[in-house]
C-alpha cells in the first residue's frame, strides 16, 4: 500500500466547464509533486464530470467523486474527509495556480510551525474590466501578510481569499470544518479559527490567479450579503467586547456608526457613539470608517491619543 500524500488539495466543482481542464493542467504541474488532487463534483449539469474523469484518467494523483447538489460546505468537508496529506490546499474549479504554488505553500507551513493557515497573494483574472473597488479590495488583501494584520483587519472583512488558502489537517479538524449557515463558509471559519487563537501567514507572492465574474457565489448567494456579513462580524465581535468588561465607544456617528451601536446594545453592551477622539480613558473603542483612507485617518487619531489597536481599540466595516 502506498504512503499518503504530503499535500492533498480540494477541488469543489459545480459546472465549471468553462474552466476546469486549465485549473486542473496547473495543478498537475506543480513543482511539488507529492500531492493528490481531489475533486467533488456537485451535481454539475455540463461537462465538468467529464473533463475531471479525462484528466483522472491521464493522472492517477486526480481523485474524482460525484455526488448530487448538495452544496459547497458538503463538498469541501467530504474533500477534507478523504484527504491524506497534513496539509490541505484549497483552489476553486475557476482558478489557475502558479506552478510553484504548493511548493510555496510547503515550505511555509514548514518554516512556520507555530501558524496553521496558510495563503498567498492573489490577482484577480481577467484584468480587463475590472472594477476600481474589486482592485481596491486585491490590492487590501495582498497587503495582508503576518499573522498581526491579519488578525488586526479581521472585522473589516476575510483576509484570507478562501480559495488560496492551505489548512493543517489537524488544525481543520478541531475547528470541526466549514459550518453550513446564512453567512459566508469561509469567513464564518476564519473568525472561528481568530477565537480560539490559530496562528496565520501569508506567502509574500501571487500565486493563483483568481477568476472573477458574475457566477461567483460571492455575487449569486445571499449568504455573502452585505447584511450576511455584517452579522457575522457582530456574533464574534459582540463577545470579544464583552469580555473585556470595559465600556464601548463608537468612533463615527454616520450611517455606520449608527447600525453598529445599535448592533452592539443588542449585543448587551454599554455603547456611547462619538464623532471624535473620545474622552473615556477605560472604554475600548470601535471605529466604522468603510475606506482604506478612513480607517487610516482612524487609526492616526486613536494612535495620536494614546490608544493601542488590538488593545484598546478595533476598525470595523
Amino acid at each position: 500500500m502506498s504512503e499518503p500524500a504530503a499535500v492533498s488539495v480540494l477541488l469543489p466543482v459545480r459546472d465549471a466547464a468553462p474552466f476546469l481542464a486549465e485549473a486542473l493542467d496547473s495543478l498537475r504541474r506543480q513543482t511539488f509533486e507529492d500531492l493528490e488532487i481531489l475533486v467533488h463534483d456537485d451535481g454539475s449539469t455540463d461537462d465538468s464530470r467529464s473533463i475531471a474523469r479525462r484528466a483522472a484518467q491521464e493522472d492517477s494523483r486526480i481523485r474524482l467523486e460525484t455526488g448530487s447538489p448538495r452544496g459547497i460546505v458538503h463538498a469541501l468537508n467530504a474533500l477534507a474527509a478523504r484527504a491524506g496529506g497534513d496539509l490541505l490546499v484549497r483552489m476553486d474549479a475557476d482558478d489557475v495556480s502558479a506552478p510553484t504554488r504548493v511548493e510555496r505553500l510547503v515550505e511555509a507551513a514548514r518554516a512556520r510551525p507555530a501558524a496553521s493557515f496558510f495563503a498567498s497573494r492573489v490577482r484577480y483574472v481577467p484584468r480587463a474590466g475590472l472594477s476600481e473597488g474589486v482592485l481596491r479590495y486585491e490590492t487590501w488583501i495582498n497587503a495582508l501578510l503576518d499573522h498581526e494584520s491579519i488578525v488586526r483587519e479581521r472585522f473589516v472583512e476575510c483576509p484570507l481569499p478562501h480559495p488560496a488558502w492551505a489548512i493543517r489537517r489537524e488544525t481543520l479538524e478541531r475547528l470541526g470544518g466549514w459550518a453550513d449557515g446564512p453567512f459566508p463558509e469561509d469567513y464564518e471559519l476564519f473568525l472561528r479559527a481568530v477565537d480560539l487563537g490559530i496562528r496565520f501567514h501569508k506567502v509574500d507572492e501571487v500565486l493563483l490567479d483568481w477568476r472573477e465574474g458574475d457566477h461567483r457565489l460571492s455575487r449569486t448567494s445571499p449568504r455573502f450579503s452585505r447584511a450576511a456579513f455584517f452579522e457575522l462580524k457582530a456574533r464574534h465581535l459582540v463577545p470579544f467586547l464583552a469580555a473585556t468588561g470595559r465600556p464601548v465607544v463608537v468612533f463615527g456617528t454616520g450611517p455606520a456608526g449608527k447600525r453598529w451601536t445599535k448592533r452592539l446594545r443588542e449585543g448587551g453592551l454599554e455603547v456611547d457613539a462619538t464623532d471624535g477622539v473620545h474622552a473615556n480613558p477605560e472604554a475600548f473603542v470601535i471605529g466604522t470608517c468603510g475606506t482604506p483612507e478612513g480607517r487610516e485617518k482612524t487609526r492616526r487619531d486613536l494612535d495620536a491619543a494614546g490608544l493601542v489597536e488590538g488593545a484598546d481599540y478595533l476598525c470595523v466595516q
